[in-house]
């Protein structure tokens, strides 16, 4: 066999066997990128934190360097070790970086891809990606401002406290539940007063609701059917978290002392920020009834807006899930919604993601139980809080390294899992009838 004739062998198996990666579509390309970034991203972070390079004050070993690196980037906003005792001011530096990148970053890398993909984002224009960008930092320095200049009294320096409110104005935007206090800290009664309420409650809707949602809902034009499905969805959990929390026995012996409307403040903002990020001013949501944590869940599970810094399946998924098996029941054919027929490749899309969360949910929740020996009802609201990427308390409850591994990858299931599906199941040919849709999933 002389020379040419071996090496048009060698390029013919080069060709055969690179065969199925030639076959991948940008849209899958797209997927593996932003999936390999998150991976990678929390991966370097983890050494940071793990490395004695300075951004923590104690050895952290690397399961829980990991874990912070993970929860960070996904905005989760959960720790095995408080942070405020644990980082160092590079470290917080860190996490705000993470916040950013992992929250505002892939959202408006996300909302770029699905803009390219034909997915209606904006009513009538496109704006790019490092506006959305530019806005959200806009929005994170301006709530934090606030709460830096109201908190002033409680730190030596004015850059101090303006630095404490933009790591909580961040944290909050990005619906994840950081906070650097400790049970002596200064800044722990001002967590409750009026001020820090509106301004924290304020920056965690507009996180959840997500630029796409507040840029329809100030216009003038018509809105999106996505803007109608996630506010009306938005309203009906927020009401619904409000009633059966104000009506809890438990609830109402925390919040005593407190008059009828400073009750319904703090039954709105634990509504709203438990199942966006996590947050609760109750001690311990396990002492609440059995009925208001399945509400809460199933409103944590739900999530926030398309396109927002949230995690969760999203209203519309469950929107048209529900209007599916509505049609199944009255053996009607198609998914009628806001005056248009969603194909069936846009069903079928949010039956996966919903399917697929119930699966993680599940499988993460009894695994969680069975190796650490944690009560299955204890272990389902850490399983609903990593797949959702709002706040895990993990600090009270003593978790092994493989259970904190299986929250992990809850945390970037639920943080990326949505996107990928939407993202890798689109044609670079959308159906004809695209421009005319409306509601989009992710």
């Amino acid at each position: 066999m002389n020379v040419p004739d071996l090496a048009q062998r060698v390029r013919e198996f080069m060709v055969q066997a690179l065969s199925p990666v030639n076959r991948i579509t940008p849209p899958q390309k797209r997927t593996a990128l932003v999936g390999s970034a998150f991976l990678g991203g929390a991966f370097v972070a983890a050494l940071l934190f793990w490395l004695p390079l300075g951004f923590s004050q104690q050895a952290m070993s690397l399961g829980d360097a990991w874990f912070l690196a993970v929860s960070a980037l996904t905005a989760s906003g959960a720790s095995l070790q408080p942070i405020a005792t644990t980082l160092t001011p590079a470290g917080m530096w860190l996490v705000l970086i993470l916040l950013h990148g992992g929250g505002a970053g892939f959202m408006s890398i996300t909302i770029g891809v699905l803009q390219r993909l034909g997915v209606p984002i904006f009513a009538h224009t496109k704006i790019r990606g490092w506006r959305l960008f530019a806005a959200v930092l806009l929005i994170e320095i301006w709530a934090g401002a606030l709460l830096g200049w109201h908190w002033r009294g409680l730190y030596d320096t004015l850059p101090q406290a303006f630095f404490a409110g933009l790591f909580h104005a961040t944290s909050a935007f990005a619906n994840a539940g950081f906070d650097w206090m400790t049970a002596t800290s200064p800044l722990l009664p001002m967590m409750n007063d009026l001020p820090s309420l509106v301004i924290i409650g304020t920056t965690v809707m507009i996180g959840s609701l997500g630029l796409p949602v507040i840029v329809d809902v100030i216009s003038q034009r018509r809105k999106l059917a996505q803007t109608t499905i996630s506010l009306s969805v938005m309203g009906l959990l927020l009401a619904g978290g409000m009633v059966s929390l104000l009506i809890s026995p438990v609830w109402q012996s925390a919040h005593a002392q407190q008059s009828w409307g400073q009750q319904v403040l703090y039954a709105g903002f634990d509504a709203l920020a438990w199942r966006t990020a996590g947050i609760f001013q109750h001690d311990d949501v396990m002492q609440l009834p059995v009925l208001t944590r399945i509400g809460l869940l199933v409103a944590m599970f739900v999530g926030c807006a398309p396109g927002s810094m949230g995690g969760g399946v999203t209203p519309t998924t469950v929107v048209v899930m529900v209007l599916a098996g509505w049609n199944i029941l009255r053996q009607r054919r198609g998914v009628h919604l806001f005056g248009q027929t969603l194909p069936q490749p846009f069903v079928r899309r949010a039956a996966l993601i919903l399917v697929s969360g119930v699966a993680v949910v599940c499988l993460s929740a009894l695994l969680i139980a069975v190796i650490d020996q944690i009560a299955l009802d204890r272990a389902v609201v850490l399983a609903t809080a990593a797949f959702a990427t709002t706040s895990v308390d993990a600090t009270g409850v003593p978790l092994s390294g493989v259970v904190t591994t299986i929250l992990t990858v809850g945390m970037l299931w639920g943080r990326v899992g949505v996107f990928l599906i939407v993202s890798a199941f689109y044609d670079e040919k959308l159906p004809k009838n695209s421009e005319k849709q409306t509601v989009w999933l992710g």
